[in-house]
């Protein structure tokens, strides 16, 4: 077999696998539905506001949660509750639709305050911080949702808001 045409044949199998992995990695989705596994998938933190807020929320990839909230005087409250498969899906379309994972780190608020709440959401690794009046539009809806999901899965005075 002639050398050029045998280095013309290995070419055209680079350009072909190439192409493969090319199109397999466009084809991944970078925000999976969750897993089911235990891990967790969103870890948010709410700190701050007139009252000394501190909320920690952990989404589990297999649709527990947990939440715990900063009680009177000093102890932290924890309580456990599930999403079901439609909350999980509405709020991991809701990164999708902020495009999440292309965002910045660090959101800081313009000005000094001394009541602004801090947020740090963790999504599947890629974590952002940002503080009131410098929240992106993008993270409204995402912090809305996790507010909610805070507040309903304390399930009213299991851990009261201080």
């Amino acid at each position: 077999m002639d050398m050029t045409l045998r280095h013309g044949a290995l070419f055209t199998i680079l350009i072909l696998v190439c192409i493969a992995f090319s199109t397999a990695c466009m084809s991944i989705d970078s925000y999976p539905p969750p897993n089911g596994s235990g891990t967790s998938y969103v870890d948010y933190h709410r700190t701050g506001g007139i009252a000394a807020f501190e909320d920690h929320l952990v989404i589990y990839e297999n649709r527990t949660a947990t939440v715990s909230r900063r009680a009177i005087p000093a102890e932290n409250i924890t309580t456990k509750f599930s999403i079901n498969e439609t909350e999980a899906t509405n709020l991991n379309n809701l990164f999708r639709q902020a495009k999440f994972l292309e965002l910045k780190h660090f959101y800081p608020a313009p000005y000094e305050g001394a009541d602004y709440f801090t947020y740090v959401i963790d999504y599947r690794g890629y974590q952002i911080q940002t503080e009131d009046t410098g929240v992106p539009s993008e993270l409204i809806p995402i912090i809305d949702e996790l507010n909610h999901l805070v507040v309903s899965g304390c399930g009213g005075d299991v851990c009261p808001i201080p």
